[in-house]
């Protein structure tokens, strides 16, 4: 126990480390504590391993990632509310649809789904997140998005349309 005290109140001096390889520069390695000062680091007795110096460590690199949209606020107006739909059509289409503006109304803007997303099931998902969420989020003014019943696809249940 008293070999253990003596070596680690004794100062440590860092020697060249034996090396089998062939080449004349042996390999040094630092061991030590590393804590730190003003001046820099400096090392304590015990032995252990110095963690590597900054400029040898990997960076991190840690960026923001922003919508590259600038949060511009639009007038409520057919050509921007176009506008807005032209940036969701692409979506639509791929899908077989698309969105067509049938009136404005107040700050209540009336859209008509064609094709296949007309009589799609996600529909209602589709024009609640989707369609008024980026109208909502490009002009404010708007304060609800309603969708237009495709009335070409059935006919209107009266009397004369019902089969006896």
């Amino acid at each position: 126990m008293q070999t253990a005290t003596a070596a680690a109140a004794a100062p440590w001096v860092p020697t060249p480390s034996p090396s089998t390889s062939s080449s004349a520069t042996p390999f040094k390695a630092r061991v030590g504590i590393a804590l730190p000062c003003r001046t820099g680091v400096r090392t304590s007795s015990a032995p252990r391993l110095v963690a590597t110096p900054a400029r040898r460590r990997r960076r991190q690199v840690v960026q923001a990632i922003a919508n590259p949209d600038p949060a511009v606020e639009l007038p409520l107006t057919a050509e921007n509310v176009e506008l807005v739909l032209d940036e969701v059509r692409p979506y639509l289409m791929a899908d077989g649809g698309n969105v067509v503006l049938h009136e404005i109304d107040g700050n209540v803007v009336r859209l008509k789904l064609q094709g296949a997303c007309g009589s799609c099931p996600a529909s209602v998902t589709t024009m609640k997140m989707g369609i008024e969420r980026r109208l909502m989020e490009k002009i404010p003014e708007i304060v609800a998005v309603e969708p237009i019943a495709d009335e070409e696809t059935g006919l209107e249940l009266n009397e004369e349309n019902i089969e006896k």
